[in-house]
């Protein structure tokens, strides 16, 4: 079964492939412009539309970050006596 398949595949690829050129010998442009840009032959030739982009050296960033623990208020303040519950209220309000 799955030699079959095989088989019937294989036939397909030659049947597009001999369509292919037999298009190409026409002289049907959409045929020659395939062939040139999908074939390994026509993008050593430059026919391609890739475009390749060359870069300079990699520069390296270090960023040092210093993890600060969070400040708790302290016990006997209500959260909304503390600077941060303002600053929370503020930037939500603005």
């Amino acid at each position: 079964m799955a030699e079959t398949l095989r088989e019937q595949h294989e036939s397909a690829l030659d049947t597009a492939e001999q369509a292919l050129f037999d298009a190409i010998k026409a002289g049907q442009s959409w045929a020659i412009i395939f062939y040139l840009k999908h074939s390994r032959e026509g993008r050593s030739r430059g026919y391609s539309e890739r475009v390749e982009v060359a870069t300079q050296p990699a520069v390296n960033i270090v960023v040092n970050i210093s993890r600060v623990p969070a400040r708790e208020p302290e016990p006997d303040i209500p959260l909304e006596r503390t600077p941060e519950y303002h600053r929370l209220i503020r930037d939500l309000v603005w």
